[in-house]
């Protein structure tokens, strides 16, 4: 699935995520990782998962939802700007290694 998941991203400008409820999944995350802006609702976990390289509007407004997706599409350089930012974002808080620091040191291997 790697290879066919990279095409499928490199050939992608945004990431929608229309969640109404997100638990912590990862979908958004691994797109922002290739610096892929995102779009979705503004949900209260997304403060903390995606503090930057996401738009969020209010939660339902599909009207601003889809503003949102035509605004990324027609201005090429807020899309660079926002794609930066996440893959940035997923860099700095979301590395493996951050991650599995992080998860040692709750189980208190190191």
């Amino acid at each position: 699935m790697g290879e066919k998941k990279y095409n499928i991203f490199s050939q992608s400008k945004v990431v929608l995520h229309p969640a109404f409820y997100d638990s912590g999944g990862m979908a958004s995350a691994e797109e922002m990782a290739f610096g892929l802006p995102a779009i979705g609702f503004n949900l209260k976990a997304y403060e903390s998962y995606y503090p930057k390289g996401m738009i969020r509007v209010p939660l339902g407004s599909i009207n601003k939802f889809s503003q949102g997706i035509l605004g990324l599409l027609e201005d090429f350089d807020f899309r660079r700007l926002l794609g930066d930012e996440a893959a940035k974002m997923i860099r700095l808080n979301r590395s493996w290694k951050k991650r599995s620091r992080y998860l040692f040191r709750k189980m208190k291997v190191i």
